[in-house]
């Protein structure tokens, strides 16, 4: 780690997150950090990045569809 490069003291340091559904009732999930995986085991598993990847995986594990929402 370099020191002041950590996402608490630099804006610059950052990642995405994209999550759409698809026209078949598929979706996709997707991260923009090479260090994802590393963050799961932060805290003991106690951490956003493992909160958020749970709800992704168990609604990935639900054989309902996706649905599109309707457009007004």
């Amino acid at each position: 780690m370099v020191d002041g490069l950590d996402g608490t003291q630099n804006a610059l340091v950052r990642a995405d997150m994209v999550f759409f559904e698809t026209a078949n009732g598929g979706a996709v999930f997707a991260t923009g950090s090479i260090t994802y995986g590393v963050s799961l085991g932060h805290n003991n598993y106690d951490n956003n990045i493992s909160a958020i990847t749970l709800n992704v995986v168990t609604r990935f594990l639900d054989p309902a569809p996706f649905v599109i929402p309707a457009q007004a």
